[in-house]
């Protein structure tokens, strides 16, 4: 019994050490994830015509349609990768390339953050 209670204590202790500090420090990212992947799951879910799960992503996703993401028109790359330009603990400015063996495109997404990372969808 006592060797159940001495692996029993050190586990709860570790987990409130990382509950604590998930809250208390406001994890962005421990079990949240970084924005650049939030950028780029929001942009292949567009390019494949995954509006709902689009949605998702956004910070105000009532205020966005599904016709709006359809409209956005980023055509079928063969590569999308997303990096991170600058981010604080609220903001968090992303770069995306798209990229096909016939052409290629950039932009900016801007992401904040409430609880988890969200894409603020406007004018690319």
């Amino acid at each position: 019994m006592k060797h159940l209670l001495g692996v029993t204590i050190p586990i709860v202790l570790l987990g409130s050490i990382v509950a604590a500090s998930v809250h208390l420090a406001e994890d962005r990212e421990l079990f949240v994830s970084p924005p650049d992947a939030v950028a780029e799951g929001f942009i292949r879910a567009v390019i494949t015509c995954r509006y709902d799960q689009a949605r998702a992503f956004l910070a105000d996703p009532n205020r966005v349609t599904n016709d709006a993401l359809r409209a956005w028109r980023l055509g079928h790359p063969d590569r999308v990768e997303a990096e991170i330009v600058s981010r604080d603990s609220r903001r968090a400015l992303v770069n995306v390339r798209l990229s096909s063996a016939t052409s290629s495109d950039a932009f900016s997404l801007s992401l904040v953050f409430d609880r988890e990372w969200r894409v603020e969808f406007g004018v690319r």
